[in-house]
């Protein structure tokens, strides 16, 4: 939610949550979650610029959740399909998990986890796709073309 890296300065998540806020504050934002969406982002600003909730946050997600507890993608190891709350970003569990009862005690942090891994993904997926298609974009300038070459040769040259 925050989109800050996991060793994010104060003055990095200052400026996130500054920036984030403005696009959801209820003052601003007339969706009617847009209060929930608020909390949650004041919420997970908090947790992150009190440096012993952020050591405990970090904690839980490691030790008590494993280092691999949920995937964007399905899988044989992530079958069950959950949704976050507000985005519906779809993200995968473990067959003998269940969607709403594992990360309970991290409450709605863990849902700005799973987006915050989602919008990080897609922007490093979409940075992959333009790179590509420059790339190609560029060869395709470069490329010879004999037959249109030739074509406009007859053609330029007998008018």
């Amino acid at each position: 939610m925050l989109d800050v890296p996991q060793n994010a300065t104060e003055a990095q998540i200052l400026m996130s949550f500054k920036k984030m806020a403005k696009k959801v504050h209820p003052d601003k934002n007339f969706d009617p979650r847009a209060t929930e969406t608020f909390q949650d982002l004041l919420k997970a600003k908090n947790v992150l610029m009190d440096s012993t909730m952020r050591k405990d946050f970090d904690q839980k997600l490691r030790c008590s959740y494993g280092e691999t507890s949920y995937s964007l993608i399905s899988s044989e190891k992530f079958p069950l399909k959950c949704t976050t709350t507000n985005i519906k970003v779809p993200y995968y569990l473990p067959q003998n998990r269940d969607c709403f009862t594992k990360y309970k005690p991290l409450g709605n942090l863990w849902e700005i986890m799973v987006v915050n891994n989602f919008w990080n993904t897609m922007r490093h997926a979409c940075n992959a796709e333009m790179h590509y298609r420059d790339t190609l974009l560029e060869y395709a300038r470069k490329m010879q073309m004999p037959s249109c070459d030739k074509l406009d040769f007859f053609t330029n040259g007998y008018y």
